[in-house]
């Protein structure tokens, strides 16, 4: 089953997302570096509570890991999405 990330909303292998996620926070971080210091910036999303553990690689249940994509997959459509302000999809 693959992890998501909770930054870019892409699904990878439990190995993959070890590599994945801090160039994918380091992109985060340097296109809110790029924006105006107005509110256009956002601070950076929560993350997921099982990140750590799946960073470190450890082992996770399938139920676990659902509960996991679930949870990154709301965090990334909440805080990462940005809302259009014509139709507020």
């Amino acid at each position: 089953m693959p992890v998501t990330c909770f930054l870019c909303g892409r699904d990878f292998g439990r190995r993959s997302i070890i590599i994945h996620h801090p160039a994918c926070q380091r992109k985060w971080e340097m296109e809110q570096a790029r924006l105006p210091e107005d509110a256009t910036r956002r601070p950076d999303p929560e993350e997921p509570r099982l990140l750590a553990r799946l960073l470190a690689g450890e082992e996770v249940n399938a139920e676990e890991l659902e509960e996991h994509n679930a949870e990154a997959a709301n965090i990334w459509s909440r805080e990462v999405l940005v809302r259009c302000e014509h139709c507020g999809r």
